[in-house]
């Protein structure tokens, strides 16, 4: 026997012995592809950060441990401080930028490595799992916030992973459903929109498998027991809110400000948008229309790839609902996806980070269609989904990730270093909201630089009070013979008439000293000092 047939016969019991090994190669499986796409994240860090992301990191490094305890994201500036010291513990002494790059690649390779036991646990396919799994790693939403500091990954990690445990369910026994049911609850530690899970695990655990009603009551009872204690009574405790009032205006703390979602027509254009963003970089009308609306058949080859996989992937979908005898398997992600788009609908639509767990769901839902499509027909459409995502991530590489490696090419950045010399370390500052603060604020050393946004959710919305703290704070710092400044795009339309005359005083008094220009505005900034007290 020659050499090629002894490989040929060695590569096929390896082959066989994969079919075969059941759980335990699934999760080898799925560690490789969890550890291999960690350095992926990291050699590819994002360096365009938000207002949110800096705004933890600075938390991360100064604030007191109670305070980095954010009720939308219980657990995610706590761990990412504990990443932070015991870097420091090890000799690390950048900032906590860094640790956070790597608690935001772990959760991102835990987040696809739970996809693809998911997928398994559904009934798919290895291959379609794996897929599965690597669409969702380099899709670009996952991609460029697994890349970045995010705490929308961690979030979706955790997510993935409850999912998990709940589809074991219906095979398991009655102790696997309090098991899930705790996990749900855990989950929305990491981000409290996974609270959604809870009723979607439930749907699916009544609908499926053995014991069904006592199953779905157990995952009910074990879900509300772990939000309880989990979100309720520790939390509470641990920040000593002691009356249901001051726990729920912890809770609800973006509320306070006013109403932030609802109902549009508009807002399924801006939902569409949202979920392809979530996949492909570029935006829905460019992705789907533009070479038509443009008449410029190069955008074909951004166009091409989306149409080819949204054509597979739905083809795939349809033919295994009509032919399926068992449509169970997609009762768990449908009803997440369910769940989560209405929710994201109402919330903030066009938001792509806010869909990585219906993009997720989505991705294993074809993963579990190809494989219940026949050897012929799921071969075909498993070929034309590579090939499709293969274009979309060398677009999502090409232009998501790539521009946003260097923090020197990053406007918000240059303009947080331009601000950063129009006002002095110790200057307090009102500006504009944007990125470009948190930039002057983190890498700048403004460390007095705000927006009246703080004093406006402090109040709970009420712009008469907002006006009046912020005109103490500014006669305090005349008081003790300081200067404060003031940019012209502050104070207008925030917090209302009260905030806005008082913008219009303090120009009116001000002297302009320079201005600065982010990736989506720009400023002019004023300079008052205490002769201008009579403001």
């Amino acid at each position: 026997m020659g050499k090629p047939d002894r490989v040929k016969r060695r590569l096929n019991a390896l082959l066989q012995a994969a079919r075969d090994g059941g759980p335990r190669v699934d999760w080898i499986m799925s560690a490789a592809l969890g550890l291999a796409a960690v350095p992926l994240y990291l050699i590819a860090r994002c360096a365009f950060y938000n207002f949110d992301a800096l705004s933890a990191a600075e938390a991360v490094e100064v604030a007191p441990f109670l305070e980095l305890f954010h009720p939308h994201h219980l657990l995610y500036k706590p761990i990412c401080r504990t990443v932070y010291a015991g870097a420091r513990l090890v000799g690390f002494g950048g900032r906590a930028l860094g640790p956070m790059h790597v608690v935001s690649a772990v959760a991102g390779g835990t987040g696809a490595a739970f996809l693809f036991l998911l997928c398994r646990t559904l009934g798919a396919s290895r291959l379609p799992a794996l897929g599965a799994s690597l669409v969702l790693a380099t899709a670009s939403g996952y991609w460029i916030v697994a890349a970045g500091v995010e705490n929308a990954v961690f979030g979706a990690a955790a997510a993935l992973a409850a999912l998990y445990v709940a589809a074991t369910v219906p095979r398991g026994s009655v102790k696997s459903a309090a098991l899930a049911g705790v996990a749900a609850a855990a989950s929305a530690l990491c981000h409290q929109m996974n609270f959604l899970l809870g009723p979607a695990a439930f749907l699916y655990i009544l609908m499926t498998g053995t014991a069904r009603k006592k199953k779905a009551l157990v995952f009910a009872a074990a879900f509300a027991v772990g939000a309880v204690l989990l979100y309720g009574l520790a939390p509470a405790a641990l920040l000593g809110l002691r009356t249901p009032t001051a726990y729920a205006d912890w809770f609800f703390y973006y509320a306070r400000g006013g109403p932030w979602g609802g109902f549009a027509l508009g807002n399924f254009a801006l939902a569409a948008d949202g979920l392809a963003r979530a996949f492909y970089v570029n935006s829905f009308a460019d992705n789907v229309a533009a070479p038509f609306a443009r008449g410029d058949a190069r955008l074909l080859r951004f166009a091409l790839p989306l149409w080819l996989a949204a054509a597979a992937a739905g083809a795939t979908l349809l033919r295994w609902l009509v032919r399926a005898r068992r449509r169970s398997p997609l009762t768990l992600l449908a009803a997440t996806f369910l769940a989560y788009g209405l929710f994201i609908f109402w919330w903030l639509p066009g938001q792509a980070d806010f869909w990585l767990v219906p993009a997720a769901c989505l991705a294993g839902a074809v993963a579990v269609a190809v494989s219940g499509s026949g050897k012929r027909w799921g071969r075909l459409l498993l070929l034309a989904l590579a090939a499709a995502w293969a274009a979309i991530a060398a677009v999502n590489w090409q232009d998501g990730v790539r521009p946003r490696l260097h923090l020197e090419a990053n406007a918000d950045y240059r303009a947080g270093v331009t601000l950063s010399r129009l006002v002095p370390p110790d200057g307090l500052c009102y500006l504009a909201s944007s990125d470009a603060l948190m930039y002057a604020r983190y890498f700048g050393g403004l460390k007095r630089a705000r927006t009246p946004n703080w004093a406006v959710n402090r109040f709970g919305g009420d712009g008469e009070k907002a006006a009046r703290r912020i005109e103490r704070l500014i006669r305090r710092e005349f008081d003790n013979g300081r200067s404060v400044y003031v940019g012209d795009r502050a104070f207008p339309g925030t917090g209302g008439p009260p905030l806005q005359k008082l913008g219009e005083r303090l120009l009116a008094k001000g002297r302009p000293v320079g201005s600065y220009a982010s990736a989506d505005m720009s400023e002019t900034v004023y300079v008052l000092t205490p002769a201008d007290a009579g403001f």
